[in-house]
């Protein structure tokens, strides 16, 4: 059951980063997005020449509030992984007392 649940995890987080490599893609293409997370929309116009400057990047405000989302989100993320993790903890340590509850009063009938 256990194996099973951390396969599970597994698949998700590989699902949420090809869902995001594949956005960030699809970005880049379209010409919205910088081409690096470090750089700004204004370094890249700057690199692009007058003639692109519109179209390839965002408002910077929105490309602020959309990478804080992104943060927020992964925050979210990295916490339930956590909860999932002490979640598997705890009935690891049901199951363990289980067992040795039921091998006490095994003993205790003999």
């Amino acid at each position: 059951m256990l194996e099973q649940e951390r396969q599970l995890q597994l698949e998700l987080e590989q699902e949420e980063e090809a869902l995001a490599q594949d956005q960030l893609q699809r970005e880049q293409q379209q010409g919205f997005a910088p081409l690096s997370a470090s750089s700004s929309s204004v370094g890249l116009s700057a690199n692009l020449g007058p003639a692109h400057r519109l179209e390839a990047t965002v408002p910077l405000k929105e490309y602020d509030e959309l990478r804080i989302k992104l943060r927020i989100l992964e925050t979210k993320r990295a916490e339930d992984r956590e909860k999932l993790r002490e979640a598997e903890k705890v009935k690891e340590e049901s199951e363990q007392f289980l067992s040795h509850r039921t091998k006490l009063q095994g003993k205790k009938k003999v």
